[in-house]
């Protein structure tokens, strides 16, 4: 409802003759135009509740890619400086069988040489673990030069993908889907709203009016009504209501199409990244650590080939960071897959 009121200045003062008039007016729309705006904005409430819990979501999906990238590059540090190690004693003993004429000097320098090019690939080691690091203290509004503590070992073995875990991601339910569905209630209610605007709207009003000498004539009541003659225009709201719900009929079955793509292929990235961490673990690095044991001991007893040592200490090098690669690949795409489910990772509060 509306109050109005008004008064006549110059009768201030003289009592008797004070002039005055108050007023209450209200709208009465046209059934059901109440119901059509107050599910606008319920939608549009639900829509802002979704969207805020898509930015908690996807927040933490970031600092959880962030984690493991920085898990990464940490474990990637400690295997290059186990293999300089392997590499500088490589060059000792190729020095040592050079000094006893028993092996070249080509030895010697290609072990340099190796022993350089490792150094120069922990250059991309050192940058990546600043970008990671620079990542998570934005993400926690620090500065991006802060420094982070170490993080933490593996642990044991990473989780399976069981059957309990397939079953958990199997009904995608991202934050976004459900924003998108409110958008498209809350357009079709719009599309219902904007049809109501060409029917009359009745007004009724209640008012005392004092400005009247005789007392029968100061109470009064009023109706009215108003005329919708602008038609084009109406049907121009009509025709862009009608647009905005199937834009967001649109949107949310391209977003249902994307969500379902993206934990399709999260799904298959998990499989395949797990089948290939199991066979790294249990046959592919276990025989190259062998191998790579027996030529260093070939070479050092003066039986082995040089090249030979070098190419197997290389490629244990390899295998174990593909090692680490891998299971940082199979933990990102758990964190893909959850997150494609619009699933919080266990324990996280979504603070």
């Amino acid at each position: 409802p509306e109050v109005e009121f008004m008064t006549a200045p110059g009768s201030w003062g003289n009592d008797p003759y004070f002039a005055y008039k108050a007023s209450i007016r209200q709208r009465i729309p046209s059934p059901g135009t109440l119901g059509s705006e107050e599910a606008v904005e319920r939608h549009e409430a639900d829509a802002m509740t979704a969207g805020i819990q898509s930015a908690v979501l996807h927040a933490t999906h970031e600092a959880r890619l962030a984690f493991i990238e920085y898990s990464l590059v940490d474990r990637e540090q400690t295997i290059y400086k186990e293999l300089r190690a392997l590499l500088e004693g490589v060059h000792r003993v190729a020095l040592a069988r050079y000094s006893t004429s028993q092996g070249p000097i080509q030895d010697a320098l290609q072990a340099e040489v190796d022993l350089g090019m490792l150094d120069h690939e922990t250059f991309e080691i050192v940058r990546r673990r600043r970008q990671a690091i620079a990542k998570i203290n934005t993400l926690m509004h620090r500065d991006a030069g802060a420094t982070l503590p170490p993080a933490r070992g593996a642990g044991g073995p990473p989780p399976a993908p069981d059957a309990a875990y397939w079953l958990s991601v199997q009904d995608p339910r991202r934050p976004e889907v459900a924003q998108a569905e409110a958008r498209v209630h809350a357009a079709g209610a719009r599309v219902e709203l904007a049809g109501r605007a060409r029917r009359p709207e009745l007004g009724l009003e209640l008012a005392y009016d004092r400005f009247w000498n005789e007392t029968p004539l100061r109470g009064t009541l009023g109706i009215s009504f108003s005329l919708p003659l602008h038609r084009g225009q109406i049907a121009a709201r009509e025709d862009e209501a009608r647009a905005g719900a199937a834009e967001a009929e649109w949107t949310l079955r391209g977003l249902r199409d994307q969500v379902a793509f993206e934990a399709s292929d999260a799904a298959a990235r998990v499989r395949e990244s797990w089948h290939e961490l199991e066979t790294l673990d249990t046959t592919v690095l276990p025989t190259s650590e062998r191998a790579h044991a027996a030529a260093r001991s070939r070479y050092e007893t003066g039986q082995g080939d040089f090249q030979a040592t070098l190419t197997v200490t290389q490629s244990l090098l390899r295998l174990r960071l593909d090692r680490e690669r891998t299971l940082s690949e199979y933990l990102s795409a758990r964190a893909d897959l959850e997150y494609a489910a619009g699933r919080m990772p266990a324990g996280a509060k979504g603070e």
